[in-house]
């Protein structure tokens, strides 16, 4: 199974970094950036406004934890939004791509 993780960033910069460190380790196949985006959302008692940058991250589902915890410890968010999109189907040549793509550490 491949799946999309989705995350979220005030900058392309920051978009882009993380990108390159999950292709440069093989944690996925391929990003995407979207964006600027208008983000609304409540944080500490505030609405609050802002323009972001959506990286959805194409995986495998043995990888969704790996990606995660590489997430986490760069990401520049003190609650980064972490979301997995489990794909139900998807063409052969695309998943088979994706599986030969992604490689774990031992």
């Amino acid at each position: 199974m491949i799946a999309i993780v989705q995350t979220s960033f005030s900058s392309k910069r920051e978009a882009k970094h993380s990108a390159n460190l999950l292709l440069e380790n093989s944690y996925c196949a391929c990003c995407k950036i979207i964006g600027p985006v208008d983000s609304m959302y409540r944080w500490k008692d505030s609405i609050c406004s802002e323009k972001e940058y959506i990286l959805h991250i194409k995986t495998t589902k043995k990888a969704i934890s790996t990606v995660i915890k590489a997430i986490e410890e760069c990401h520049p968010y003190d609650c980064p939004e972490i979301l997995v999109i489990p794909i139900i189907t998807s063409g052969e040549g695309y998943k088979h791509w994706v599986n030969k793509e992604v490689k774990l550490p031992d």
